[in-house]
């Protein structure tokens, strides 16, 4: 679920990953280091892309990779590239498919079970659900899915009816109307979650998430990239005349530990956190999955320094940028974060239609 711009949640990426930017690097080792560098560069050619999961503890500041950092007090707090250590793992992958590098975010890839004590995935802008509903299902993950847009809905279902999955025994479809109160949902929640045991199931709730409850009437289709982001190239369904908001505070279980909790809403991060109930849900988040886009923050009225700054010190998270955007990000790009954000919004049309964004993932 992204804004209106032009973008799919499927995102294609030109050309590799960050990691291929030091395939040719010049480095004078002793000769165990290079067969051991030549080995590993060996192994990573032959693969489709890079695989990466973050760890179960989260890493400390000031890792020696190439770093964006921002002052707070008298401290100063990394961004950093993906470390060596995240590859061969399975958070999130870029493979290639018909010569396009196409994003397939598939969660914890080489896992075969649920990462105990993690139980929940949330998916926050499904489109399709391809990305992270569909894989966590599979994997035995409680999921909690949010989708306002009826016609992405419609793509989100059909993935899931793809699989053979069913309604009642694999997923709920919950859509609010404007009589619909946070305790309605979480009431029908617990209800499923108490008939199947608490175990694996997909709610699908057709709202987007904010700070608070609340409906929006809307006069015209193009509103809705004004109120809750759309995937780009679609418009709303023109029998929906209003949009459904509601805070994830409430209707996420207080008991539920969450293995990745998505945020791709263009621009719209911190109404979403506005209405997560803050440090409290985040420190039952394993990791979170952050589409980071200066410009679109900015149109929506955030300081996109702020948001960064945000999950820092209040979930007391370290982000990673994960480089997939290499040609205009490049791996030497300045290391401290308001920078960053001013080199990202400082990207040309010409380079990317949305101007700069990149992918975080923030433990």
């Amino acid at each position: 679920m992204l804004g209106a711009f032009g973008k799919s949640s499927s995102k294609h990426h030109q050309g590799k990953s960050f990691w291929s930017t030091h395939s040719g690097a010049r480095l004078t080792l002793i000769p165990v280091s290079i067969i051991i560098l030549a080995a590993w560069l060996t192994m990573r050619s032959a693969t489709d892309g890079v695989t990466v999961r973050v760890r179960d503890s989260r890493p400390v500041a000031g890792h020696p990779t190439n770093q964006m950092t921002f002052s707070t007090g008298l401290h100063r707090r990394p961004i950093n590239p993906p470390p060596p250590y995240f590859i061969n793992d399975a958070f999130r992958r870029v493979g290639y498919v018909g010569g396009t590098a196409k994003q397939v975010s598939r969660l914890l890839e080489r896992d075969t079970a649920v990462m105990a004590p993690y139980d929940t995935v949330v998916d926050i802008g499904a489109f399709d659900g391809v990305d992270y509903t569909v894989p966590a299902y599979k994997l035995g993950y409680i999921v909690y899915t949010f989708e306002p847009d009826p016609q992405n809905r419609n793509r989100l279902l059909s993935s899931i009816h793809g699989e053979g999955w069913k309604e009642g025994s694999d997923y709920t479809l919950i859509v609010p109307t404007a009589s619909t109160t946070i305790a309605d949902i979480r009431a029908q929640v617990d209800q499923v979650l108490k008939v199947q045991q608490h175990r694996k199931h997909i709610f699908v709730i057709g709202a987007g998430c904010g700070g608070e409850r609340a409906t929006f009437a809307l006069t015209k289709s193009e509103e809705l990239a004004e109120v809750v982001p759309i995937q780009q190239g679609t418009v709303l369904d023109p029998s929906a005349r209003t949009v459904e908001i509601v805070p994830l505070q409430g209707i996420i279980p207080d008991d539920a530990m969450i293995y990745i909790l998505k945020v791709d809403v263009q621009g719209h991060e911190k109404a979403v956190f506005d209405g997560s109930g803050g440090r409290p849900l985040f420190d039952r988040v394993r990791s979170l999955a952050l589409e980071f886009w200066p410009e679109g923050l900015h149109s929506r009225g955030s300081d996109p320094v702020a948001v960064l700054e945000r999950i820092y010190a209040e979930y007391g998270m370290t982000c990673y940028d994960m480089g997939f955007h290499e040609k205009y990000i490049p791996a030497n790009r300045d290391g401290e974060i308001g920078a960053y954000v001013r080199f990202l919004l400082g990207i040309p049309r010409s380079l990317d239609i949305l101007g700069g964004w990149e992918d975080l993932v923030c433990m």
